[in-house]
């Protein structure tokens, strides 16, 4: 898959491995998608759509707490 490739090829491009993150959840790998996008945030912490994505993908896995963490830090950023 291109877009794996280029994914961790550049790390440090949030947008590109958030997208990937979103490719692997809407092909059923949520599990994957997580833990991408966890990693992500090692690397960008204050990134919304990272954080986001993270909140959904938890909270429909039914991983309420988790979704709720993630939902208080990005809460904590502000506006």
């Amino acid at each position: 898959d291109e877009l794996a490739w280029a994914a961790n090829l550049d790390p440090e491009d949030a947008n590109l491995v958030y997208v990937y993150a979103v490719e692997l959840n809407s092909l059923g790998q949520s599990p994957r998608a997580i833990q991408t996008l966890q990693d992500a945030l090692l690397l960008h912490p204050s990134n919304r759509d990272i954080l986001s994505a993270l909140i959904s993908f938890l909270r429909d896995s039914g991983d309420v707490v988790g979704a709720q963490l993630y939902a208080d830090q990005l809460r904590a950023l502000g506006p």
